[in-house]
């Protein structure tokens, strides 16, 4: 059973990731702006993924948002980033196409 401050904690959880992903996607973007060469990285149309390296509860998040846009057949592009947005080169980023059989799973 649910009572209302659990869904008021959850409601708080759930607006405390978006602020922290909507501050990450703004320093990645300030990056793309400075570096053509990170924003022709993206494919066209694909869902950008950030998972970023000193936050692993929204790492988890994005990629768990990741997977499900590759289940609806969208395509995702995964990054790591560094705390302050800027991209890492420790994993470089990889554009997945998802396929009908796709479980998900792989990533």
């Amino acid at each position: 059973m649910r009572t209302d401050t659990t869904v008021d904690a959850n409601s708080a959880e759930m607006t405390a990731l978006a602020d922290r992903n909507v501050t990450l996607h703004q320093q990645y973007l300030r990056y793309m702006l400075r570096d053509e060469a990170l924003a022709e990285e993206v494919p066209n149309g694909a869902v950008l993924v950030l998972l970023p390296d000193t936050d692993p509860e929204l790492a988890e998040a994005n990629l768990r948002a990741g997977i499900e846009a590759a289940r609806r057949g969208k395509n995702i592009y995964v990054r790591h980033v560094y705390e302050t947005g800027a991209p890492s080169d420790r994993c470089g980023g990889k554009a997945y196409t998802p396929y009908p059989s796709a479980t998900g799973d792989e990533f």
